[in-house]
């Protein structure tokens, strides 16, 4: 939950060298890293995934208030990077937050991106992120991208999907049944996104290459 975040200058000319420097591969090619290369991978034209079988659902509470939070860790920036690549709308919030809450932003495997559900265009973003990250792939696997990303938590207005209870989809989320909770808060303004660590750490399919489905 954003406070004052940092870091977003940082992420903008990761994810300018990053889009600058891709090139769009063949469907042909052996490999691909959508997490490194943001165009590798796209998400209207080649929206089910890809080969091999999605990585396991990951869950890790945060322990510790980390000094370097406000950097991100490497798949969260790289998460970034192809969030903004695709979603060009989004605005970055940052990673980490002042103060520590007991939340993913504390270890820097967190990021909130600017859409605001007042706005008819940041609702559909929303929406396609939503759907995106929770779908199921070609071969029926559900949340596919959710777990090639090593995502385990999205909140969204008033509403949130953990992996934890990933069959239970999108739940209330509580802390809007405070009558204290303000806007931000509430996560009306903004679409926050946590990882694993391994997703945090690059150690998921999104950073190790699979190959694009819709060959011929």
């Amino acid at each position: 939950m954003p406070v004052r975040y940092r870091g977003r200058a940082a992420v903008f000319a990761l994810a300018a060298i990053v889009a600058a420097s891709a090139a769009v591969p063949a469907l042909g090619a052996e490999d691909l890293l959508p997490g490194q290369e943001p165009d590798a991978l796209d998400p209207a034209g080649r929206p089910l995934g890809g080969e091999p079988v999605p990585d396991e659902l990951r869950s890790n509470s945060p322990r510790r208030c980390m000094k370097d939070r406000f950097k991100g860790r490497p798949g969260t920036k790289r998460l970034y990077a192809y969030i903004e690549h695709w979603w060009p709308r989004v605005e970055n919030w940052g990673y980490g937050s002042r103060p520590c809450r007991d939340s993913l932003h504390d270890e820097g495997r967190a990021i909130d991106v600017h859409l605001d559900v007042r706005s008819r265009a940041d609702r559909r973003a929303a929406h396609q992120l939503r759907r995106f990250f929770l779908r199921e792939d070609a071969a029926g696997e559900p949340w596919a991208m959710a777990r090639r990303f090593g995502i385990q938590e999205l909140i969204w207005n008033c509403r949130i999907w953990t992996s934890t209870y990933a069959d239970q989809g999108w739940r209330r989320y509580s802390l809007c049944d405070d009558p204290g909770t303000d806007y931000t808060h509430k996560h009306k303004n903004h679409v926050h996104i946590g990882q694993s660590w391994r997703g945090a750490r690059r150690k998921t399919t999104a950073y190790t290459g699979y190959a694009a489905t819709g060959r011929d």
